[in-house]
């Protein structure tokens, strides 16, 4: 368990909305639904070739108190203004204390 020493940076837990134009489009907007304190180290980086470029994936563990509707497909994490998707949500519970623990790839994307 992270004490609150180690929980210092601020996360935002952001949804997935999605909704139609007028000629059936889908279009995605991202709503931030929490704000969270949250641990966060660094697991490990690799070099990706993706549409042509050349960038680095790095894939982090963050672990904030206890969120358990975390889903990879419709949340994201947002630290700095730098995007995390979620690749796995595990949700732990110790007695009292009741943690999430998260594994999260760096997308390159800035809000």
């Amino acid at each position: 368990m992270a004490s609150a020493g180690q929980m210092r940076n601020r996360v935002e837990v952001q949804q997935a909305q999605e909704s139609a134009d007028a000629h059936g489009q889908t279009s995605r907007a991202w709503t931030t639904i929490a704000t969270r304190w949250a641990s966060i180290s660094s697991d490990t980086s690799d070099e990706v070739l993706e549409g042509g470029q050349q960038g680095v994936r790095s894939t982090h563990s963050i672990r904030m108190r206890s969120f358990p509707v975390l889903q990879a497909d419709t949340h994201r994490l947002v630290v700095r203004g730098i995007v995390y998707d979620i690749d796995s949500s595990i949700h732990d519970s110790a007695g009292k204390q009741r943690t999430t623990s998260i594994s999260a790839t760096d997308t390159g994307e800035t809000v």
